[in-house]
């Protein structure tokens, strides 16, 4: 049904390149190589946060290729990690505790815990800050929790405990108090919620989407939901509340964001996809749409006969991008690549 979008044969990564004029592709800057990473959260352009399987949290240099901290975070793996601030993130662990730290840039690198949120009772599967002091955690122990984390006591506002299964995922629709998560069973629920009357109201439940992880749903432009349901790809309309348009891939989708009018596909088999907002994959004729590659300084190989960029022996855990990276995450390594954006002059 689908055209590949890049190929990269024996790992060259050559589908990369200088966008305005520039022909010189380069190679990965940098690669971490550790099978045991589990999460990782962008602290600023130049530094990172990753965890691994035995609760460690390692605060990473990507310029100077150097590990500026380590610390152990949590009793077991780190299961994923969120950035607040520049200076501060949350890490969640198989050992049902959400933390918030905060790193010093002084004469030493350090990580300083700053909150502790002990409440869930099985384990939690995904964080992320609601404004600048409430967070929103999900878990395996049937609640959606959302806490104040200016107080010092940690108490949470508002507890959704009405889910009949786990949650696996979920995410905050932007300017609306409305949640919408994704539980065990594979159905998604939207819940309507308000602070000041700590009161939630269930909207729907009927559409069936089994969320692969934590990483694999999220908003796009005009208010639309893509949601990964292992090899199907589902667009739903947050208002209607129906599922628009689905699509089948030939692999399991393990990680889906979006930047800017570009939406990123990773898979379990070590491809990662791209699409626009209109859900087009773009065959070498199709192709011709380059402004959506430009956004992210991509550049399709030439004479290549498939079109994807394709990690060999790897599955995809984790994408992430900023001013100055493209980072991909998988099951054996971390991989740096330089974005860099040229005036035309």
């Amino acid at each position: 049904m689908f055209e590949n979008m890049f190929d990269i044969k024996n790992r060259m990564f050559d589908c990369f390149y200088k966008m305005i004029g520039k022909k010189d592709i380069p190679k990965p800057k940098n690669i971490i190589s550790d099978k045991n990473i589990f999460s990782i959260c962008v602290l600023t352009k130049n530094h990172i946060i990753y965890g691994n399987h035995i609760g460690e949290i390692i605060w990473y240099n990507i310029e100077k290729k150097e590990e500026l901290c380590k610390k152990k975070a949590h009793e077991r793996g780190i299961a994923y990690l969120e950035t607040i601030k520049s200076k501060k993130f949350i890490s969640l662990s198989f050992d049902n505790i959400v933390k918030i730290w905060k790193t010093k840039y002084e004469s030493n690198f350090s990580i300083e815990l700053i909150g502790n949120y002990n409440k869930h009772s099985d384990q939690v599967t995904k964080a992320l800050l609601y404004n600048e002091k409430l967070m929103i955690t999900s878990s395996l122990d049937k609640t959606i929790r959302i806490w104040n984390t200016k107080k010092l006591n940690k108490e949470d506002l508002l507890v959704i405990d009405k889910n009949t299964f786990g949650v696996e995922s979920f995410i905050k629709v932007s300017d609306e108090d409305v949640i919408i998560s994704s539980d065990e069973h594979g159905m998604l629920f939207f819940w309507k919620f308000s602070l000041e009357e700590k009161n939630f109201s269930l909207e729907k439940i009927e559409l069936e989407c089994r969320v692969t992880n934590a990483n694999s749903m999220c908003e796009i432009p005009n208010k639309k939901l893509v949601v990964a349901d292992y090899k199907k790809m589902k667009i739903i309309d947050i208002k209607t509340k129906q599922i628009e348009s689905m699509f089948v891939l030939n692999e399991t989708i393990n990680v889906i964001i979006s930047f800017a009018d570009i939406i990123i596909i990773g898979l379990k088999n070590g491809k990662i996809q791209l699409t626009d907002k209109n859900f087009e994959f773009y065959s070498q004729i199709e192709y011709k749409k380059q402004n959506l590659i430009e956004e992210l300084n991509i550049k399709k190989k030439e004479n290549n006969e498939n079109n994807e960029i394709f990690f060999q022996n790897s599955s995809i855990i984790n994408i992430k991008i900023t001013d100055e990276f493209l980072i991909v995450v998988t099951n054996q390594e971390i991989n740096f690549f330089e974005r860099e954006i040229y005036n035309q002059n």
